[in-house]
């Protein structure tokens, strides 16, 4: 399965790169499908800022996506990086005092707004001062328009974008007027960008809207679907790392991780991923190898005093194969989530106990029995446990998927 987007240059007035716009797609075709701009935001923000991270998709260049008036009062921006995103307000909102508050809030947090196809209504004035740039469809407005409006004094602290330039003098014209940026098939119409898609389980989607609901969430029942959902850990990890710049710890397991976040964001967190609707068909191989790995980790690192379980070694297999889920580098996913230094450890192969148990689970996939005697004498681990574990872990993920 594949996620689709599509990036459209912002260009400055020496045709400088300055931001790319992104434009939510769900297949191949280069066009908007029928959709709910909701859906697509959320869409867009939770196969892109959750995985990779937008700056992926725009070569670290400012990232301009936009907000329909629901995400806005929702703060659904407030946990992207206000420096790598311009928030764009489409045309289409309705201008009322929970906007407005919601601006003021995200503004004070360093957000950087942008109205979109802007037509110079009064009804706009509202809000123009959050803006920093206003982008105006030259094909909508016309160049005598712009010419009488943009010296007016509520304009007078933003930035111009001339958008849909399509020739020379176009892009001439609204230069010599005072425009700062451009955008249009003049400079290069959207380029379509095709990846991995991580979604989530259709049985998944309906337990999670069941835990969303409640009035106060059931953190054990949580704790447990995270536990079987690679995805749904993987992009919590993201959103964490995003919504908390400055981890007072590294994460050590999905409970942890929860706990940090709170009701109030974990929730956030939950309806992103259910309005986006990811619910479709998964790597199913990838899946259940690294649940089995995760439980196996788990067990044959268990302390057989107190019986107590080796979470980190349970989250270490679980990311195993994130790479190849995400169709990304470790090196370049392993930067993106605030993991606790030994697990990373382990997931990059650097000598210790969760690394080793890591590798024994590899090796039984593998069939490689000389392997696995190595790796269990390194743990001092007798093959009676090791071969039980396995054997296990192989039933345990077989119920969970």
């Amino acid at each position: 399965m594949y996620s689709y987007v599509a990036r459209q240059p912002i260009v400055d007035k020496h045709n400088n790169l300055y931001a790319y716009e992104l434009l939510f797609r769900d297949t191949e075709n280069n066009t908007f499908p029928k959709i709910h701009p909701d859906t697509a935001t959320t869409t867009l923000i939770a196969e892109n800022e959750l995985t990779m991270g937008l700056q992926k998709v725009t070569d670290n260049k400012l990232a301009f996506v936009n907000f329909p008036t629901d995400t806005l009062i929702n703060n659904f921006p407030d946990f992207i990086d206000p420096s790598t995103v311009i928030i764009e307000i489409l045309e289409d909102v309705e201008v009322s005092d929970k906007l407005i508050s919601a601006l003021e809030t995200l503004s004070k947090k360093g957000y950087v707004f942008a109205l979109d196809d802007f037509d110079f209504d009064e009804k706009w004035l509202p809000i123009v001062p959050f803006a920093q740039i206003v982008k105006v469809d030259i094909q909508l407005v016309s160049l005598l328009q712009c010419m009488k409006q943009i010296r007016r004094q509520e304009y007078k602290h933003v930035i111009w974008l001339a958008e849909k330039v399509e020739t020379e003098k176009q892009f001439a014209q609204y230069l010599s007027l005072g425009f700062t940026y451009f955008q249009g098939y003049y400079f290069s119409p959207p380029e379509m960008i095709k990846k991995n898609k991580v979604s989530l389980s259709q049985n998944l989607v309906v337990e999670l809207i069941s835990l969303v609901s409640e009035p106060k969430l059931n953190y054990n029942t949580l704790e447990q679907l995270f536990l079987k959902d690679i995805t749904l850990t993987y992009k919590l990890l993201r959103f964490l790392n995003n919504a908390n710049k400055q981890l007072e710890k590294e994460i050590e397991s999905v409970r942890h991780a929860l706990i940090y976040l709170g009701e109030h964001e974990v929730k956030k967190y939950l309806s992103l991923l259910l309005i986006a609707n990811l619910a479709s068909e998964k790597n199913s191989d990838l899946v259940l190898k690294s649940l089995q790995r995760a439980k196996f980790c788990e067990i044959v690192l268990t302390n057989a005093t107190d019986n107590k379980f080796d979470d980190k070694a349970f989250l270490a297999g679980m990311l195993s194969q994130i790479d190849l889920i995400l169709g990304y580098p470790l090196d370049d996913v392993l930067q993106l989530i605030p993991l606790h230094p030994e697990i990373k450890a382990a997931l990059v192969k650097i000598e210790c106990r969760r690394s080793i148990a890591l590798q024994i689970a590899i090796a039984k996939e593998q069939n490689n029995e000389e392997l696995v005697v190595k790796y269990a004498e390194q743990l001092d681990a007798p093959m009676e446990k090791v071969d039980a574990a396995y054997a296990f872990a192989l039933d345990w993920s077989k119920t969970i998927i």
